[in-house]
């Protein structure tokens, strides 16, 4: 994740959103899956060299910034959304 993720682009740059909405949706829903009934997110794959695999149990601090970045992109892309269809 980062600047070039989809929502971060539709708000940011722009992109269809059409074409690009959906797939922030529904990335957006697997991240949301990722967090256990205490808050804590998982599944984020470990520094390394090249990609591992990522566990229920796997966390790093990074991943919680990334989280929280993507969601701000989309409560962003949301808001704009509501706006422009008032």
């Amino acid at each position: 994740m980062g600047r070039n993720h989809a929502a971060g682009g539709v708000f940011r740059i722009p992109l269809k959103e059409s074409r690009y909405r959906l797939a922030a949706e529904r990335g957006w829903a697997a991240l949301a899956k990722a967090v256990d009934s205490e808050g804590r997110l998982g599944y984020v794959q470990p520094i390394g060299f090249a990609p591992d695999q990522g566990s229920k149990d796997g966390t790093q601090p990074f991943g919680v910034g990334a989280f929280l970045l993507a969601g701000t992109a989309m409560a962003e892309m949301e808001e704009t959304n509501q706006v422009l269809h008032r």
